[in-house]
């Protein structure tokens, strides 16, 4: 412990505290690989050294890394993350796509087998937000029923294209839900 005495903390500018205080972790370090100071005495010079630099900097730090290391290694990493995040994101999204997708297998077999106006419809979900579009019908006889309006609402829900008369766009409809012709 004597030799601690040897650099006390100092009162002034901040940085020359930080200084200090990574002086007094040396050799607090070097007391304890030899037993001159028990771990709970190592461990109060590293909380030491942990909040002169946080109130120096005013950000938490790490003992022994210099003030300047994380704002630096931001800086030259950024250039390089961006890209990263970028291809991160698509591929997110295309992962939410191929579940859409694979969720709309099920609901195209089941819509297949539809024959009868009473047969029940599987609502196919929206490849980007995975939620079945308000007003998808729940049985043929109601897909049969829509109105071109509401037909036209589907069809830009799914984006699809709404060229053509009702019942073309019907078709491209029903042939989009998996319903045979």
């Amino acid at each position: 412990m004597a030799a601690l005495n040897l650099a006390p903390d100092i009162v002034g500018p901040p940085l020359n505290r930080v200084t200090r205080a990574a002086k007094r972790l040396k050799i607090a370090e070097g007391l304890h690989a030899i037993g001159g100071i028990t771990e709970a005495e190592y461990g109060a010079h590293e909380a030491f050294s942990a909040v002169v630099t946080a109130s120096a900097t005013g950000v938490p730090g790490v003992a022994g890394v210099p003030i300047w290391f994380g704002p630096a290694m931001a800086a030259a990493l950024a250039p390089a993350l961006a890209p990263l995040t970028a291809t991160v994101n698509n591929l997110t999204a295309t992962v939410n796509n191929l579940t859409a997708t694979v969720n709309n297998i099920d609901a195209r077999q089941q819509n297949s087998v539809a024959t009868d106006n009473t047969d029940l419809l599987q609502g196919l979900r929206h490849a980007a937000t995975g939620v079945v579009p308000p007003g998808f019908p729940g049985n043929l006889g109601a897909l049969n029923a829509l109105t071109a309006g509401q037909l036209g609402i589907l069809l830009g829900a799914y984006g699809l294209s709404m060229a053509g008369d009702a019942n073309v766009r019907r078709r491209r409809f029903k042939q989009f839900i998996g319903i045979r012709p």
